[in-house]
């Protein structure tokens, strides 16, 4: 049997749905060894559907690491204005700089961290790099010299 365009298409967006071989089978009537195979060559386009489907339900659900970031500041806004209305001498402040703290740490683990690279490290990267694979004496050189 020779399959048509429309039949592997359906087949690449159910098996990134999770369907099994059997259900897909069943659905779009081509064997399990076929789908196997097909699963083998389009691999890596199924793997990306897959992943903008998990985008998708993380946008759909406001789950994405931007919205998460987001309610942590609203949170920790709605902490910080009603601490600054509270008589700090109160016990439930205590609780409130806690969470506050808490939220603060939440916040900074969702921040990527930026790393600066040094000159010098560079170009000991580069030459380790070089030990590694060969031939960038020269590049190295350069940048050192510049």
């Amino acid at each position: 049997m020779t399959a048509t365009l429309e039949t592997m298409d359906r087949f690449i967006e159910l098996r990134a749905e999770g369907w099994s071989y059997a259900k897909i089978s069943a659905e779009i009537g081509v064997s399990k060894k076929t789908l196997i195979d097909w699963d083998k060559k389009w691999k890596n386009e199924i793997d990306n559907l897959r992943i903008a489907h998990c985008e998708e339900l993380l946008e759909k659900h406001k789950l994405s690491k931007e919205h998460r970031i987001e309610g942590f500041a609203k949170r920790l806004k709605s902490i910080d204005d009603e601490i600054e209305r509270r008589d700090f001498s109160d016990v439930p402040t205590i609780k409130l700089i806690e969470l506050r703290l808490r939220i603060q740490s939440a916040i900074d683990e969702e921040i990527p961290k930026l790393e600066i690279t040094t000159k010098e490290e560079l170009i000991k990267e580069a030459f380790d790099w070089q030990d590694r694979y060969g031939k960038l004496s020269e590049i190295a050189g350069k940048v050192y010299d510049d």
